[in-house]
């Protein structure tokens, strides 16, 4: 089976991304913000016998009005890798436009099989 390589935004940035097959990689950040502290945490793992790479992004924080938490499931099969959204070149939306940089920048075709959000004050305050 062949490698998987696609891009992902993360950290403020365009980012290509390499799984061997039967690969989890696992990245996070997180830290103080203007309003308090947040995280985001992110897992691909590559299952080369059924070709699917599976996408967790869990992300949230803690605020004045207190915590809440993300957390979603995709789904995308190597052959989709670049199937998705067309998001400009990689040196950015100038070059773009003045068609300089020749390589596309295109996310895979995710498709997402959960999705859950948890916030505590909200479900204390019954909404």
């Amino acid at each position: 089976m062949k490698n998987a390589r696609f891009w992902t935004y993360y950290n403020g940035q365009h980012t290509k991304l390499t799984l061997k097959p039967n690969q989890t990689l696992d990245y996070d950040k997180c830290g103080p913000d203007e309003e308090g502290y947040s995280f985001q945490a992110e897992s691909y793992d590559y299952d080369s016998e059924t070709g699917l790479i599976t996408c967790d992004v869990a992300y949230g924080g803690r605020d004045c009005d207190g915590t809440i938490y993300h957390h979603d499931t995709f789904v995308c099969h190597v052959d989709d890798l670049q199937a998705g959204n067309v998001v400009g070149r990689i040196d950015g939306w100038d070059d773009y436009r003045d068609g300089k940089n020749p390589e596309m920048i295109r996310f895979p075709n995710w498709v997402e099989k959960s999705s859950y959000q948890r916030d505590p004050q909200a479900e204390a305050a019954g909404y």
